[in-house]
C-alpha cells in the first residue's frame, strides 16, 4: 500500500516541490 501511494501521485508531488523551491533558490541567487 505504502509503494502503490508512494507511486504516482506521491513522485509527481514530490517534483514539484523540488521544481518550486530549485526555482525560488534560483531566483534569490541571481538577485
Amino acid at each position: 500500500p505504502f509503494k502503490a501511494s508512494l507511486n504516482r501521485q506521491g513522485l509527481d508531488h514530490i517534483v514539484n516541490r523540488l521544481q518550486l523551491q530549485l526555482g525560488c533558490e534560483v531566483r534569490n541567487f541571481i538577485n
